[in-house]
Parts: structure tokens; sequence; C-alpha cells
């Protein structure tokens, strides 16, 4: 569940919300829960990925370069374990039924880690799991879309809309049997995803670009100088 602070801050942006020209927010989930009456004046822009930085490359030169085992099957976790609402216990509960069928598959938590490396992560590994119980625009999410890595995810944010038709990405439930189905089907296949072909509207530029415009079209009123 949310903690106080989460709790307060919502409080607070339906309060701004209620009082602005216009809105951004990250996902439908986002806007669903700000205003549940009038949504004309609230537009849905996710995060932008920088497609320079996060794209795809050999999956054998980023193990090399992290000192990782060219032979398992890596399932990447890039959230901190130590928050709750990114439930690491059921991407491990996922793992152990995995293993019935890919021993050799291992879970890699990563976090804390400079962007300059997560690219590295999102080539050497397999697939990327989040599990978590809710998100805004997940940027993990997208990022490994722009490297083709295979994605596995519980309903949290966008990640289902973002990941919607994209081959190799399996929307699961929030359960450990159906999240470790996820993950075999595409450690059976082998295969990355085509998510960069599939994400183009997900670039950097063209989100700044949608902002911009409601800017220029009166959408939204830009600040005040101090």
């Amino acid at each position: 569940g949310q903690t106080l602070r989460s709790r307060v801050f919502v409080l607070l942006s339906k309060i701004a919300a209620h009082f602005s020209a216009g809105i951004i927010v990250k996902s439908e989930e986002m806007r669903a829960c700000l205003l549940r009456g009038d949504r004309s004046r609230t537009k849905v822009i996710p995060n932008g990925v920088d497609f320079d930085h996060f794209r795809p490359f050999d999956s054998g030169e980023a193990r090399r370069s992290l000192g990782l085992d060219p032979n398992r099957r890596y399932v990447l976790f890039p959230s901190t374990p130590y928050e709750k609402r990114k439930r690491i216990d059921l991407a491990e509960q996922a793992m152990e039924h995995l293993a019935a069928e890919f021993p050799e598959a291992e879970l890699l938590v990563v976090y804390h880690q400079p962007q300059e490396v997560l690219p590295t992560y999102m080539n050497a590994c397999n697939v990327l799991l989040m599990t978590s119980d809710w998100e805004g625009s997940s940027n993990v999410v997208k990022e490994a879309l722009a490297c083709n890595l295979p994605v596995v995810t519980v309903d949290a944010g966008d990640a289902w809309s973002v990941t919607c038709g994209v081959e190799q990405c399996f929307q699961v439930a929030r359960a450990p049997e159906k999240i470790a189905q996820g993950l075999a089907a595409v450690l059976r296949s082998g295969l990355r995803s085509d998510g960069r072909s599939r994400s183009s509207s997900l670039e950097l530029s063209t989100i700044a670009r949608s902002v911009v415009k409601l800017y220029l079209d009166g959408q939204v009123r830009r600040p005040c100088a101090a």
C-alpha cells in the first residue's frame, strides 16, 4: 500500500490540479487517480527515453564488461529491493518456479547504478522483470524497450500500455507462477524484442515536442517569473 507521505502527496496534487489551467501526468492510471471527473485539462505524456544512450549492442560484449557468466540466463530486476512496493518477494518466488525448467537462471538485482552502465546491463540480460505494486511511468521498462530487451511485467503504471503488441514482452498477473510462465516463454525463445521500433514515440525529443506543443497551443500556462 501507499505510505503516509505518498497519500499526502496525492492529496496535495489533487488540490493543485483543481486550480490548474492544464495538467500533465505520466499515465492514464495517474489521470484517473488525479481527476475522476473532467479530464479535458489533463494530458498524458510519459517520461521520454534517450535513444542514443539506450540502444542495442552485442550481449557478449556487455557480459564481458560486467564480468557476467556467458552461459547463465539473467533476469534483470532494476529496482531497489528494500522498497516494499517493488515486490522483490514476488520476483524471488517467480524465480523459484522458473528454476524447474531453467536452473541456470539468475535474478540480477541492479540498483543505485549510474545511468552510464544501465544500457550495458540491459544488453547483457535476457529479460527485464517488473513486479511493482504501483508505478507512475516506469523509466526502466521504456529504456529496456529502447535496448530491445524483452520485458515481463505486472500491471503497474503505464507498463502494460507501452509493452502492448511488442514481441517477446509479456503482461502477467501479479502471481509467482504466472510471472514465471512469462519469463520461461522469453527464455525458451532466446529472442530479443522489437521494442525499439515499436516505441519510437517515447524518444526524448518526441516527448519534449509534445510538452512544448501544449504551451504553444495555450493548453498549459507558462510559469510566471519570480
